[in-house]
């Protein structure tokens, strides 16, 4: 089994997914423009709070019933991030794409998806 880095968690509900190679997200807010014909300067407003996790972690057996819920095209109650300094981020999130690469002649395959944080607030 590689070595994965032990600096961060990713979690389904409170159900780990063990061996992440990486995990990165972000947050965004989309500004509206709200400026009125005639106006000199742009006027804007917030926008709604977006976010995606991009996680790449190596499967094995263990990881089964993690995955079929990942790729089951449900709302995943309370995806998490949690990196090594204890900060999280989270929410409910469904997957937009997810793939596995499998080295030939191992058992070793790693899993990357995205998802997409809906339906809740980000925390």
């Amino acid at each position: 089994m590689p070595s994965p880095v032990s600096g961060a968690s990713f979690s389904i509900n409170g159900t780990a997914i063990a061996d992440m190679a990486s995990a990165t997200a972000t947050i965004t807010r989309q500004q509206i423009d709200v400026t009125s014909l005639g106006d000199t300067f742009r006027t804007y407003h917030q926008g709604m709070l977006e976010g995606t996790v991009q996680i790449e972690f190596f499967i094995d057996a263990s990881h089964a019933s993690i995955l079929s819920g990942i790729t089951g095209g449900t709302i995943l109650t309370n995806a998490r991030v949690t990196w090594a300094s204890g900060a999280s981020i989270g929410g409910n999130a469904f997957v937009q794409d997810f793939s596995v690469t499998v080295a030939p002649g191992t058992q070793i395959a790693q899993g990357s998806a995205t998802l997409i944080f809906s339906s809740a607030a980000i925390t």
